[in-house]
């Protein structure tokens, strides 16, 4: 409480208003390549923090740490950078794919970003140190949420991200397919899922505004979060998958009727999993991703081949898809190297990706706020603890 009347009271003596409040001064967005406007049918949208990079952000002293890591000291999540290099190089072919006699990646990949645009360098140089390119970029302007003495909104950030992912959404062609990837730490799950619920057509611009204002999302941001973006569904852009990383102490909310068009995931060779059983990324990758995990992130070879002989024993695997005969042939290359069966980590394989219809009874406001106040009550528990 004493927060609060502290704020009222500077913003009083400085003359801001919150009606003054602009949103798009929030985000900071660079486009690196821009044929991607007119090049790829897919693209990924994808978190960096804990997504794709190891960060810490459970305290301030935690955060105060984050933008004094130099490049070669930030962490990549294991198997990340490899698999977004494959879905848009392919690995088989030294790393490149071929459009015509050109080079040219396969798919756009953007990271968004709830970090401030003071660590994209550092950022930009660890992505450049896995030999990652990506295609935008777009980072939270956090100096502005000060600026304008908004301190309760520097760790809200669904009005942000989800603007920030549909200007990103809106540069794209007429029948983009999107995947979504983020993690379980924050809003991720909540924000993507009422994106894809909004493309795919369950949801139309004023329930998405419902949905942000159950979360306790100003209704003037609101507005500004929804402006220009009413015709995205109409030109055919769809969201393929909403892929969320489970985090190790991070409790997973789950509401039936709501999350259940959430793919969680423990490691991202399921991710590739995914991508090999839709097609993105070559069957001919499979060999080199399982060298890569296991030579570089310690998968052991008999729990590869335990989850491969658990996909081919599936009778709804379809034995027409190149990816079944490159099973078959990964499994004579295990017995030429006397590799036995065993499940030797957490994780297995699925190559169902669940993409149902919300069953929302009490209207879109009251489901988001239920959701919401899960997500704000399981951060509480895991404070308290």
């Amino acid at each position: 409480m004493r927060i609060e009347v502290n704020l009222g009271l500077l913003r009083k003596i400085f003359g801001i208003s919150r009606d003054k409040y602009q949103l798009n001064a929030l985000v900071s967005n660079r486009i690196i390549d821009r044929t991607w406007e007119t090049d790829f049918a897919t693209h990924i949208i994808c978190d960096l923090d804990k997504t794709y990079v190891e960060t810490e952000f459970e305290s301030w002293v935690k955060m105060a740490r984050i933008p004094f890591e130099r490049p070669h000291e930030k962490i990549t999540v294991p198997g990340a950078s490899e698999v977004l290099q494959c879905l848009r190089w392919s690995l088989s072919d030294n790393g490149s794919a071929t459009t015509g006699t050109s080079i040219a990646p396969r798919s756009g990949l953007h990271f968004v970003s709830s970090s401030p645009p003071q660590l994209r360098s550092a950022l930009e140089g660890k992505l450049m140190l896995d030999n990652l390119d990506w295609t935008s970029d777009t980072f939270k302007n956090q100096t502005y949420n000060l600026r304008m003495a908004r301190i309760d909104l520097l760790r809200h950030h669904i009005a942000y991200k989800t603007k920030a992912i549909l200007d990103v959404m809106g540069k794209a062609p007429d029948g983009t397919s999107f995947w979504m990837i983020g993690d379980n730490a924050e809003y991720d799950p909540f924000v993507y899922e009422s994106i894809r619920l909004f493309l795919n057509g369950s949801m139309n611009i004023n329930d998405l505004g419902e949905w942000m204002a159950g979360a306790k999302v100003e209704r003037r941001v609101v507005a500004q979060v929804l402006a220009g973006h009413e015709i995205l569904p109409s030109r055919g852009l769809k969201v393929k998958g909403v892929l969320i990383r489970k985090l190790a102490g991070y409790p997973v909310v789950q509401i039936a009727g709501l999350t259940d068009g959430i793919s969680l995931f423990d490691n991202w060779f399921q991710i590739a999993w995914i991508w090999l059983h839709q097609g993105l990324i070559h069957a001919q990758d499979l060999v080199s991703l399982v060298r890569a995990f296991h030579n570089l992130h310690g998968v052991p070879l008999q729990h590869f081949r335990f989850c491969f002989e658990s996909v081919l024993k599936n009778e709804s695997f379809d034995h027409n898809l190149p990816l079944f005969q490159a099973l078959k042939d990964i499994i004579k290359w295990f017995d030429s190297l006397g590799v036995t069966s065993k499940q030797l980590v957490g994780w297995t394989l699925s190559f169902q990706n669940p993409n149902p219809q919300p069953a929302i009874n009490d209207g879109f406001s009251a489901a988001a706020k239920k959701w919401y106040e899960s997500i704000e009550n399981s951060r509480s528990s895991r404070k308290d603890r």
